[in-house]
């Protein structure tokens, strides 16, 4: 970066003789340079590959923990910080992603599906019509041949048989219940329409969230002619800011199950980040193997599967150098962590989902 031309702090006044002022540690660089300028410099400070960066790169690998441990016992000049080596191996990670087409996740959907919905619930609500139709009651004949109508049948002014009989007259055939006795609740009382209603209501509000999510999808359908491949590219756009949200929760989850260890969350927080930055890393070299060796052996997710093992595997080890407990204690809570973060990822995946619907 370029140094200020002048020898005077202009924080202070103070005379700079070095890179930095004396007084108040304010760097001597004039940040008044074309916009290009201040992006190279962003670009080599982010980007710029030294010795610091192989170095990081080769114990993170090596050393499973190692450079969590160093980092937050203070020896951070040989290493590259945390947050810039996260960021070196996430953008060739999804770029890698985007140029290759690959997603991360595939949601499938097939159109023939929801356009058939509707029709088959119409067919549904035809035959349950049908069969109420055939189980209500006819109104039997009189003598001239007519059917009575209902009026008639049931008139209150009517002497004979059919009268309808003084509501407050006890019916045939019908006890009134003892003095002090309640009466038991009917079919339409409160008491007994009350757990049919909660179950009624838990299935609207069941309903009502796959609802969205069937309406947007169709809404996708009828958009995008290759619905799917829009899907998931809209999907994948999203996914490299999910999984920045989940590294903070996974140094939560640590927070958590390594709450005796009075550590600040901080420190969790760059174990996160290295964790997340060897799993980015070890699926873009398997991945880049993959598609080397694809032309000769046709297969192309042989070393990509090999992610599944490799990564449980180094947290497991880095859980052990970082936090120094047995081998029993650390794959309880291995396993116990990576369950919780399972959890979260899942539940990531379905808020992008659900964001990505809502904005199409």
């Amino acid at each position: 970066m370029n140094e200020a031309s002048t020898a005077t702090c202009p924080n202070c006044g103070h005379d700079v003789p070095d890179a930095f002022c004396g007084r108040c540690g304010q760097r001597a660089v004039d940040h008044r340079r074309p916009l290009g300028a201040l992006l190279g410099d962003l670009q080599n400070q982010v980007f710029a590959f030294d010795s610091r960066t192989w170095t990081s790169l080769k114990l993170l690998v090596r050393r499973p923990g190692f450079l969590t441990r160093e980092y937050n016992a203070g020896r951070r000049l040989r290493y590259l910080p945390p947050v810039r080596l996260y960021l070196l191996i996430s953008f060739f990670f999804f770029l890698q992603m985007g140029l290759t087409k690959q997603q991360i996740v595939t949601f499938t959907e097939t159109p023939g599906a929801a356009s058939s919905a509707p029709a088959e619930t119409g067919e549904a609500n035809r035959e349950l019509a049908s069969a109420e139709g055939e189980l209500a009651p006819t109104p039997a004949p009189n003598l001239q041949g007519e059917s009575p109508s209902l009026a008639e049948q049931s008139s209150p002014t009517d002497d004979g048989p059919m009268a309808t009989s003084n509501p407050s007259r006890p019916q045939p055939g019908t006890t009134d219940p003892p003095p002090g006795e309640a009466s038991p609740p009917s079919a339409g009382e409160p008491g007994v329409d009350a757990e049919a209603a909660s179950a009624v209501d838990a299935d609207e509000e069941e309903n009502a969230f796959f609802s969205f999510f069937e309406h947007r999808m169709q809404g996708v359908v009828e958009r995008y002619t290759e619905p799917e491949a829009e899907l998931n590219r809209l999907v994948s756009r999203r996914i490299p800011q999910t999984m920045f949200f989940l590294v903070p929760l996974l140094g939560l989850l640590l927070k958590i199950f390594y709450f005796r260890h009075r550590m600040y969350f901080v420190e969790h927080l760059v174990f996160a980040v290295h964790i997340h930055s060897f799993t980015f890393l070890a699926i873009f070299v398997f991945r880049s193997c993959d598609l080397a060796l694809w032309p000769l052996i046709g297969e192309r997710e042989i070393f990509a599967a090999l992610t599944v093992l490799v990564v449980p595997v180094y947290f497991l080890l880095a859980l052990r150098r970082v936090y120094g407990q047995g081998w029993v204690m650390t794959l309880l809570k291995a396993l116990m962590v990576s369950i919780g973060y399972t959890l979260l990822f899942v539940i990531g995946l379905l808020a992008t989902l659900a964001l990505t619907l809502a904005l199409i």
